[in-house]
């Protein structure tokens, strides 16, 4: 059977939610708005780290042996996920997210690693897990083919973000608790 181009698009974003979803799949009606903007989790804005100072002079110079201090991460700005958290995050849970033709899908992450997934009229079923890498793997049997696809996540409250292993964000989803799409 051919899948539309659609749901290939979909597959790294399928992917994290089958991570998240259950058993069962169940597809919910397609959504007309645009999708969200991505933040990016790599090239999200750095602010270096306050040099030491004394209390009478103004921030001391590095010198010829010294080393830049390690940069820290904006408030705000989206965390790589551990695996642990991811786990934490889609264990039981539902991913929601849109595609980029502007349909609404959800993917519901049963414990024991099933994941459901379904978008408008169509659905489909597969596993999830973990690696102790930090690298969530999903695998939808018809979206993808029954092939594992892999994800480096990243949170911003709410809000995972997840990119292939070559850096490139393919996709974003909100984390709603339980199963409200009644998977």
């Amino acid at each position: 059977m051919t899948i539309p181009s659609r749901f290939v698009i979909l597959l790294p974003a399928l992917a994290l939610a089958a991570a998240c979803a259950s058993s069962q799949t169940h597809v919910a009606p397609a959504a007309t708005s645009s999708p969200p903007p991505l933040t990016g989790a790599l090239g999200a804005p750095i602010a270096p780290a306050p040099l030491p100072t004394d209390a009478t002079r103004a921030p001391l110079p590095l010198s010829g042996g010294s080393t830049a201090p390690a940069p820290v991460a904006m408030p705000g700005a989206p965390t790589r996920m551990s695996a642990a958290e991811i786990a934490a995050a889609l264990s039981n849970n539902t991913a929601q997210g849109i595609t980029t033709e502007g349909a609404s899908y959800a993917l519901y992450f049963v414990g024991d690693g099933q994941e459901r997934f379904r978008q408008g009229g169509f659905s489909d079923v597969g596993t999830w897990r973990v690696l102790p890498d930090g690298r969530f793997c999903s695998t939808l049997v018809r979206v993808s083919s029954d092939n594992q696809q892999c994800y480096i996540m990243y949170r911003s409250g709410q809000n995972i973000t997840f990119q292939r292993p070559d850096g490139v964000t393919v996709g974003s989803v909100t984390v709603v608790p339980g199963n409200p799409e009644h998977f």
